[in-house]
């Protein structure tokens, strides 16, 4: 609407624009290049969540939402993500259906880090790092007194933040409240899907890493942000 009544030259929308709102128009590229609407895949500024449906945080009323909404799309009568009423009511009209999300899922997780940061760097909530100590994640009771040791032995250069496995660890990250975590090959995959990056590899052949860095051996890796 802004652009066709002529009070702005760019407007940012969603893939899922009607069809009658495409003509005359085309995509801007982040390489500086413009390309058809229809090519919305190849040429994007970012990508953001879908709708979700939320609903208070007791897992007996979760059940309740869940169970009713898989059983209701079944149902050819129930016209979920369509109305003679209008468009986008309740559900978008693009939808195909509702998926029930992971127990673990929570806010953060589900918009991810970047569109959380980004919105937490507009309202000015974002909070720097700490320069003056890490903050490491911790797997098990036995993991966290190990390291309140070191942390004594450091003189509080390192913070011992608790966790019940690896998966909490990597949710912590993510979520800033710990900086760093030991992960063996297969959490590091995930850590990996969720944005995390290796930072320092375990090495088991002394000589070797003298020798020749490259030729390295390990399978545990430290991550961060």
């Amino acid at each position: 609407r802004c652009l066709k009544e002529d009070k702005g030259d760019v407007a940012f929308v969603k893939h899922v624009l009607p069809e009658e709102f495409h003509k005359g128009y085309v995509l801007l590229c982040l390489d500086n290049t413009r390309q058809p609407v229809e090519n919305y895949k190849e040429c994007f500024w970012t990508r953001i969540p879908a709708h979700a449906v939320v609903t208070v945080d007791r897992e007996d009323k979760i059940r309740s939402v869940t169970q009713f909404l898989e059983e209701a799309q079944k149902k050819t009568e129930c016209k979920l993500f369509s109305s003679p009423h209008g468009h986008d009511l309740m559900f978008k009209d693009s939808a195909t259906g509702v998926i029930t999300l992971p127990k673990k899922m929570d806010t953060f997780l589900f918009l991810g880090s970047a569109f959380t940061s980004a919105n937490k760097a507009l309202s000015n909530e974002l909070e720097p790092p700490s320069e003056k100590s890490i903050r490491w994640c911790t797997q098990s009771t036995e993991e966290k007194d190990k390291c309140d040791n070191w942390s004594v032995a450091s003189e509080g250069s390192i913070e011992c933040i608790k966790a019940s496995d690896a998966e909490e660890c990597i949710t912590k990250v993510l979520k800033g409240e710990a900086d760093a975590v030991t992960l063996d090959g297969g959490y590091l995959y995930t850590a990996g899907v969720c944005g995390l990056v290796p930072a320092m590899q375990e090495i088991y052949d002394a000589e070797a890493c003298k020798q020749k860095r490259e030729n390295i051996k390990g399978n545990l890796l430290i991550l961060g942000p």
